[in-house]
């Protein structure tokens, strides 16, 4: 779902998309995909403090139990979270 998303985001205007997946392979074809950054969950977890509320909206298209945690404390004061 994640990939689709990614897609739709693009199209739809979003200048920055962060993807995060704990799958390499994934992360290699969102960038080809049109993401401007591409992480693996694990490189989040060690350095999530340059993330913390810098996005206005993120959408967990994976739905792990890190994820979901994860969505609320990278979206903005006021953003939007879809998990």
């Amino acid at each position: 779902m994640g990939l689709v998303v990614l897609q739709i985001v693009r199209a739809c205007g979003a200048k920055e998309v962060l993807i995060l997946d704990p799958l390499r392979k994934r992360l290699r074809i969102s960038e080809g995909l049109g993401a401007t950054r591409a992480i693996s969950i694990e490189e989040l977890e060690t350095g999530k403090a340059n993330y913390l509320s810098e996005f206005h909206a993120v959408i967990d298209g994976i739905g792990l139990g890190q994820t979901v945690p994860l969505a609320s404390e990278l979206g903005d004061i006021g953003g939007i979270v879809v998990v």
